[in-house]
């Protein structure tokens, strides 16, 4: 019992894990966006 519930909280935490990743990427997709946007601004006169 106790190992399937040690099992249980690392997926858990993998899962966790995994949502961590997926919000990062999306922020990073942002930011890119965001200085790619930045210099467009710059370049335009």
């Amino acid at each position: 019992m106790h190992q399937t519930k040690h099992l249980s909280s690392k997926h858990i935490f993998d899962i966790v894990n995994v949502i961590i990743v997926l919000i990062t990427i999306q922020s990073t997709q942002s930011m890119e966006e965001l200085t790619v946007g930045l210099h467009l601004v710059k370049h335009v006169p």
